[in-house]
């Protein structure tokens, strides 16, 4: 979500719903451990060692798997504040591993690009803004290429202000 209220620029990752990451964290708990208990209670001291191989490449795998479920379910949201009445740019995230909120100059903070990513339903547009010591904040809801360049101009005037 991004808006506008009295020339603050406020952006708002949608987080995950809760029955949504209740599912994904029971599905990474299954995979993660599940599959490989499943396996690892079949070995004995008698299993050659191509069956242990292939014992250890199931319990990787899925221990991977169910970790990136695992990590799904807990990844946090964040929001940007950028006000040109204030020297920062306040950057908020929240969730359930990492709660923190961080205030960065505005000349720290890259050009706001607009690049066109390609879907099922055509192209659409999406505006990357690179952001010190972390990824590059993400905005993918616009409605058409015009409304993306639109807030692609405002949220630059706004870091040069």
């Amino acid at each position: 979500m991004l808006r506008m209220d009295a020339n603050r620029i406020t952006y708002r990752e949608n987080p995950l719903p809760w029955p949504l990451r209740a599912f994904v964290l029971f599905l990474g708990l299954g995979v993660g451990l599940g599959i490989p208990a499943a396996w690892l209670a079949n070995v004995g001291a008698e299993t050659s060692w191509p069956v242990l191989a292939l014992v250890g490449a199931v319990v990787l795998v899925s221990g991977g798997l169910g970790g990136f479920f695992l990590l799904l379910a807990l990844v946090n949201t964040t929001e940007l504040w950028i006000d040109p009445a204030l020297p920062g740019v306040t950057r908020s995230r929240r969730g359930p591993l990492i709660n923190d909120i961080r205030t960065m100059p505005r000349h720290s903070i890259g050009p706001p690009a607009l690049i066109m990513r390609e879907a099922e339903d055509g192209p659409f547009p999406v505006l990357r803004l690179p952001v010190p010591g972390g990824r590059p904040i993400e905005m993918a809801c616009f409605d058409s290429r015009a409304e993306a360049e639109r807030w692609r101009d405002a949220i630059a005037a706004a870091l040069r202000a």
